[in-house]
């Protein structure tokens, strides 16, 4: 199994010189952890929530020259302000650590282990960006060929139970509320057409 085989190739990318609001934007609007950095589609960089976050906190250096404005969560949010508008540049981890897309899927799965990362960029052997994988993908990548779709009754049985566990609720909410809406709708104009037969 090869990473090429479970990687994401819709990859979203933005330049050095974009301004964090757009990685903000992006993570927060494709609920991503992270967006690589490119320079003609070549990885840069790349920008994670955490670079994000922490770029509003105070450096050890800035903790120990003053303390009390280390807990100035005030000023961390007005900071924000600031840091929205700089380059990505300015922020990203340059030279993050990349896989193959020949490299075998647990081999990424291991980079990302010691690491401590969930996902990793796929380079072509001209640094080129062709994909992303993350955790998710190689769980998937190894569960999916020891359990294989299973139809029988007792899985069924199975997944009508456990449906919240399954589904997201934010995807849940995108299908089944407009379901729902549907049946109000329908027992709303029943409602109506009952009252208006019996008091015409």
């Amino acid at each position: 199994m090869k990473v090429a085989n479970f990687m994401r190739t819709s990859v979203v990318s933005v330049s050095p010189d974009e301004p964090v609001r757009t990685v903000i934007r992006l993570i927060f609007n494709l609920g991503i952890k992270s967006v690589p950095v490119t320079e003609q589609n070549k990885l840069v960089g790349i920008v994670t929530e955490e670079d994000v976050l922490t770029k509003l906190f105070p450096s050890v250096r800035d903790f120990m020259e003053d303390r009390s404005q280390s807990h100035d969560f005030e000023a961390m949010e007005k900071n924000l302000g600031e840091l929205i508008n700089k380059p990505v540049k300015k922020i990203m981890t340059s030279k993050p650590k990349t896989v193959h897309p020949e490299l075998p899927v647990l081999q990424a799965q291991s980079i990302m282990i010691v690491q401590k990362v969930s996902h990793l960029p796929v380079v072509d052997d001209d640094n080129q960006l062709v994909g992303l994988i993350s955790q998710g993908d190689v769980f998937r990548a190894v569960v999916g060929q020891e359990t294989p779709y299973d139809d029988n009754e007792e899985y069924h049985a199975w997944l009508s139970r456990h449906w919240d566990l399954v589904v997201p609720w934010k995807q849940r909410l995108g299908t089944e509320i407009a379901a729902f809406n549907k049946l109000f709708e329908k027992k709303v104009q029943l409602s109506h057409i009952r009252h208006f037969l019996r008091h015409g």
